[in-house]
Parts: structure tokens; C-alpha cells; sequence
């Protein structure tokens, strides 16, 4: 659904809304931009939109047991339910953010992005049971666009999300630093493979039934175009 407010004041706002089936936030980005620059007669896009269907689907030989693939599994069997959450926002200077990494830089590079997701994990597992044999789990959403062997084009319509995650036990959490942990998610995004977003893709397919395209599984709809 796509909503235009021209206010009376001036200034427009133009709002997308749409299932994670049919797009990921890549993508809504990407229609916006080409919107706008079709409008404005840029020639030629710099991201064309690519519908082509092939483009995420399994492979003749497929192999459904990685970790990802597993995963997967695991949570398309978990019951859903409305629970009632709160939201928070949080703002960090730049000059925070800087003297942050500058306290992990021998740990790690300087990824602001590793700093704040192991910040927010270790602080909020303090919230949890502190059991030394209880797990700690952080999920990860990564775009898969430029992952591959072969990229998709930037301009992939649909949803090229691929969900993984990872997990220290509870004893673990409790001795290791904040440093050792922004390098645990450094080392975890930087060493995904490409056999571990395909392995989903083989998962996918193997619950199609019925009608050609459709998944038994909640779950798929996030992650499969």
C-alpha cells in the first residue's frame, strides 16, 4: 500500500507499506529511489529494478543440514502469539560511539555496528537467568544481495534476508569482555558462507506444497521472495 500526504503547510511525505513476502527494506529503498528518479527522467536508473523469479530458489541437489537450515526448522515449529512490547530509543554521539571502539580496538576493527549489537546483548542477558548452562542467542538479519559467489543484482525484487544466530552460554557471557564479544559478532558475520544461505534456500523448497509457490511455514515469508 502506498500513501501520499501533501501537507498544507508544504512538504510531502509518501509512506510504503507491504509484507515481508513480497520485500525486504532493501528493496522498498530501492523502489523509492527508482520511483523518484523515473519521475525526475534520470536516465538510466541506477538501481533497475530485477523480477527475475529463478533467482532465489533450491537447487537440484539440495542439502538441508546446516546450521542455518536447522535453525530454520527449529523456528518454523514455534507457536506464535501477541505479546504486549515496549519500545525504547536509544541516541549515541559520535563522539560516544568513537570512544567505544576506541576502548575494544585492540579486540576488533572499528565497527560501529559490532559495538552496539555487543552492547545490547551483554547488558540485556544481565536481565536474564544467569545459569551457567543457560544459552545466550542474538539474531542476526543480513542481506544476502552481495554475499554470493554470484550477487544478485542490487536491484532484486523480493526478499534476499538470511537469519542466523549466535549463541554463548551463560558462563561464557559472565567472564569475557565487551571487546571479546564485539569480535565474536565480527568474526560471526564475517565468516558466513555462501552454503549456509543456499542450504536455507534448499529448506524452503522442500516444504512447497500444494500450489506451486505457497509454504506451510510462516517463517518462509521472511525470508523467501
Amino acid at each position: 500500500m502506498l500513501k501520499i500526504n501533501d501537507f498544507e503547510g508544504g512538504g510531502v511525505a509518501v509512506g510504503l507499506s507491504c509484507p515481508h513476502m513480497l520485500g525486504d527494506a532493501t528493496c522498498a529503498t530501492l523502489f523509492f529511489k527508482s520511483w523518484t528518479e523515473v519521475l525526475r527522467r534520470r536516465e538510466p536508473l541506477e538501481h533497475p529494478p530485477s523480477f527475475n523469479p529463478l533467482a532465489l530458489r533450491g537447487r537440484s541437489v539440495p542439502n538441508i543440514h546446516t546450521k542455518s537450515a536447522k535453525y530454520y526448522a527449529t523456528k518454523s515449529e514455534v507457536q506464535t502469539s501477541s505479546v504486549q512490547m515496549a519500545t525504547a530509543t536509544f541516541k549515541f554521539s559520535n563522539s560516544v560511539i568513537k570512544q567505544c571502539l576506541s576502548e575494544v580496538h585492540e579486540d576488533c576493527p572499528d565497527t560501529p555496528f559490532d559495538l552496539l549489537a555487543a552492547l545490547f546483548w551483554t547488558r540485556i542477558t544481565r536481565l536474564k537467568d544467569s545459569k551457567n548452562d543457560y544459552a545466550h542467542s542474538l539474531s542476526f538479519c543480513t542481506d544476502c544481495r552481495r554475499l554470493l559467489q554470484v550477487p544478485l543484482p542490487y536491484g532484486h525484487f523480493g526478499n534476499a534476508l538470511h537469519f542466523s544466530v549466535l549463541r554463548l552460554k551463560g558462563e561464557e557471557m559472565g567472564q569475557v569482555s565487551l571487546g571479546h564479544v564485539v569480535q565474536l559478532v565480527h568474526s560471526h558475520l564475517l565468516g558466513m558462507e555462501e552454503e549456509e544461505f543456499w542450504s536455507v534456500m534448499d529448506w524452503f523448497e522442500a516444504q512447497k506444497g500444494g500450489e506451486e509457490g505457497s509454504l506451510h511455514h510462516p517463517l518462509g515469508y521472511m525470508a523467501l521472495s
